[in-house]
């Protein structure tokens, strides 16, 4: 059975996803390296030199609930609490504010 797509996480260095974008024709998912602050960065370096289809970014989603709105206006990020990732209390997910832009 052929892969539908490859989603790789960058841990290290970008010669790595280069090398494996380089491989892979089909679909490429990547969560790539990012500074927390400006997530935005990375995602248009990214997209920008053709390293993948789409994006994935697990923390700032978690801690922004307006994301795709932060990205486009490059912030400011709210930073994500680990302690309240899958934790079952009523912390996290949905408590994080948004950003009310004029």
């Amino acid at each position: 059975m052929p892969l539908a797509y490859v989603h790789m996480r960058e841990t290290g260095k970008r010669d790595l996803t280069r090398h494996v974008r380089a491989a892979w024709s089909g679909p490429f998912v990547l969560n790539p390296r990012y500074d927390e602050a400006a997530p935005h960065l990375a995602v248009a370096e990214v997209l920008g030199e053709g390293l993948a289809d789409a994006v994935a970014l697990g923390r700032p989603y978690l801690a922004n609930p307006d994301l795709i709105t932060r990205l486009r206006t490059e912030g400011p990020y709210n930073t994500a609490d680990p302690a309240g990732f899958y934790g079952g209390g009523v912390t996290g997910y949905t408590d994080y504010p948004t950003v009310a832009f004029a």
